[in-house]
């Protein structure tokens, strides 16, 4: 979990939930379970979180909860 607040850090923490996360930070997010970092994470991180993992090829069924926040329907 580390890595990927380490190398993600500026996807996730950013105030816009859309910035693109750096190679780095995907190989990062390759090499962990994401849902189980949506158990520890808390608003808005969670949005960015997602985003994040989504655009590094993670996919999510729709309803999944991450956080507070859960994925609308397809």
């Amino acid at each position: 979990m580390l890595m990927v607040e380490m190398e993600c850090e500026n996807s996730v923490l950013s105030p816009q939930p859309d910035v693109s996360p750096s190679p780095r930070c995907c190989m990062a997010v390759r090499k962990v379970s994401v849902s189980c970092l949506c158990n520890f994470v808390i608003a808005p991180v969670e949005i960015n979180l997602v985003h994040v993992a989504q655009y590094c090829g993670t996919q999510f069924t729709p309803g999944t909860r991450c956080g507070s926040y859960t994925l609308p329907p397809a």
